[in-house]
């Protein structure tokens, strides 16, 4: 209990019940600090813009479908590879998920431009992944 002599500690207005005192938010801040610092950190190490390229290191191109069947697709490139102005690409069946055929008939009977990622295997080229692309350039 209290004496009268000692003054009545009243709670301040800056400190409400329950209030982390400023070594609390420091060490808090920190840590926040320090996990953000992670976050770009994996972001550039392992998520950085990789332009031209798919996550697994397969080439880009992008272009309009001309033709979409199970096994094969037409693009008509925005810009030439190689030399070619459309290429036909393979696709394997266990490629096909990746690819969404279906969705990708929808591409080619609308004319809309769309990215395709492929690996060259011999003088084949192998599509991988196929993206939508919002316009081309």
């Amino acid at each position: 209990m209290q004496s009268r002599d000692e003054p009545a500690q009243s709670p301040s207005a800056e400190d409400p019940p329950g209030a982390y005192s400023s070594d609390e938010k420091a060490i808090s801040l920190g840590v926040a600090l320090v996990l953000l610092a992670s976050v770009v950190a994996a972001i550039v190490i392992f998520g950085g813009a990789n332009q031209g390229d798919d996550r697994g290191g397969s080439a880009a191109a992008d272009g309009v479908l001309v033709r979409v069947e199970p096994g094969r697709l037409r693009l008509r490139l925005a810009r030439p590879v190689e030399g070619q102005r459309e290429i036909d690409f393979v696709v394997r069946p266990q490629d096909q998920a990746a690819l969404d055929i279906t969705h990708l008939q929808l591409h080619a009977s609308d004319g809309l431009p769309t990215r395709i990622y492929y690996e060259r295997v011999g003088d084949q080229y192998v599509a991988r992944r196929a993206e939508d692309l919002p316009a081309l350039r």
